[in-house]
């Protein structure tokens, strides 16, 4: 049964949320056309770039996971100043930008694996481990909150926030 606020309670429940939660992004970059994927919207970003976006963070989610650094995809490399999430995005979107939509679309897929298989090494119990059981010295103010906040974050709520953005562009 999932927690309050229909936060995933078990592993399977992060699954399925995952797995509903992404099915209109799934249903978009094979409905929409290469001209409507490459577009710039209004701030510069095309719709292939909002699924690299996402791709890049289910990375960098995969890799804390692995206990591995979770910016590395990012260009922060170990021992750097952790820019904030605003010059992150604006780094991942500097990288990336010159994808073709299928560089984006691969990569969209390919990362989305990626961290299924890092999530499915996973028990029920480790999803209230602290994150930095997953990240060992991390000192941010989530570093005691359960990796299940950082997960749920960068998976459906992630999803979320950028199928209210592409949405709004495929209307126009």
């Amino acid at each position: 049964m999932a927690h309050q606020n229909n936060v995933p309670a078990t592993i399977s429940e992060l699954f399925i949320r995952i797995a509903l939660d992404r099915a209109d992004l799934e249903a978009w970059a094979t409905t929409l056309s290469e001209a409507q994927l490459s577009a710039p919207g209004k701030d510069g970003w095309a719709i292939k770039d909002h699924y690299v976006h996402l791709a890049v963070w289910e990375q960098s989610t995969a890799a804390l996971l692995r206990h591995e650094p979770r910016y590395a995809i990012i260009g922060v490399q170990p021992g750097d100043p952790i820019p904030n999430e605003t010059e992150l995005n604006a780094r991942i979107f500097a990288q990336s930008k010159d994808r073709s939509v299928d560089e984006a679309l691969a990569l969209f897929h390919s990362a989305h694996m990626e961290l299924l298989n890092e999530l499915a090494k996973l028990s029920d119990a480790d999803l209230q481990k602290p994150f930095s059981h997953f990240a060992p010295g991390e000192t941010s103010a989530y570093a005691q909150n359960p990796i299940l906040e950082w997960l749920t974050g960068n998976t459906f709520e992630h999803y979320a926030e950028h199928i209210q953005w592409i949405g709004a562009m495929r209307n126009h």
